[in-house]
């Protein structure tokens, strides 16, 4: 980020390479599927010179600039509505194909890196990007319908998506095999309780890959309620304004909530 306002004085840079960054990210995000090391269940690590790196990580930036830039020129011609149905506007099919291509991409990530995890992250941001560019309920309705749709079949026809179900369905069924992440994980929010244990005196190490998987636990046990539902709340500020930020960057977009307007008063002179 820092490194973004230091040398990046002209947003009109990103936008002029924002397919280049659409398609970086795409690269990026199916790399593991050719040359990706399986750890754990999932195929998103790549192994360079003794290390192991996952490039959807990185992708996630470039998809997001690709987004940003693509939406902020195509947002007036995404935002036409020509028919209804039941008094809902729908989009013209071709406006659509965006939200189909992502949602096909995340498909994919499904069924072969098997990450449900980061398909449904880029997935929802496309979704909640799509909203604010266009304004455009419809498309939340329709993006929520097809992942609906993609999440039955995935767990229809994928077993790993139905073992992942199940272990958050029930995950002391199982709890010293496929549950055993998750029991731990809440073992280590129970023993935070309300203020935490302290800075350093938790046990979260027994919940496995604790330093990627379950940060959040571990903040609960050593923080408790109170210094967890404070976590949540600075990013949720955090999410607020930037929502809020984007209309004054940008004056073409309009302010996420109209100004009310004060009418003169009948009873007194305008």
């Amino acid at each position: 980020m820092v490194g973004t306002l230091a040398l990046v004085k002209n947003l009109d840079v990103v936008m002029r390479y924002k397919y280049t960054f659409g398609i970086i990210g795409i690269i990026l995000l199916m790399l593991p599927i050719f040359i990706g090391t399986t750890i754990s269940g999932s195929k998103l690590w790549i192994r360079i010179a003794g290390f192991t790196i996952q490039p959807g990580e990185f992708a996630k930036v470039f998809i997001v600039l690709f987004l940003a830039g693509y939406l902020a020129e195509n947002r007036e011609l995404l935002s036409i509505s020509n028919r209804k149905i039941l008094g809902f506007k729908i989009p013209r099919l071709r406006l659509l194909l965006p939200l189909f291509a992502v949602w096909g991409v995340c498909l994919l990530v499904v069924v072969f890196e098997r990450d449900l995890g980061s398909a449904v992250l880029f997935y929802t941001i496309f979704l909640l990007m799509l909203y604010v560019a266009t304004g455009r309920f419809s498309y939340v309705v329709i993006g929520l319908a097809l992942l609906a749709v993609g999440a039955v079949g995935a767990y229809k026809f994928l077993s790993h998506v139905q073992v992942r179900f199940q272990v958050w369905v029930d995950p002391f069924k199982d709890a010293q095999g496929q549950g055993y992440q998750i029991v731990q994980s809440l073992f280590s929010l129970a023993d935070g309780g309300l203020v935490g244990v302290g800075i350093g005196n938790g046990m979260a190490n027994n919940i496995p890959v604790v330093e990627s998987d379950f940060i959040f636990s571990a903040i609960g046990e050593e923080m408790g309620l109170l210094g967890g539902g404070a976590v949540l709340i600075l990013f949720m500020l955090f999410a607020v304004r930037g929502l809020t930020t984007v209309p004054a960057l940008n004056p073409t977009l309009p302010p996420l909530a109209p100004p009310v307007l004060r009418q003169p008063s009948a009873s007194r002179p305008s």
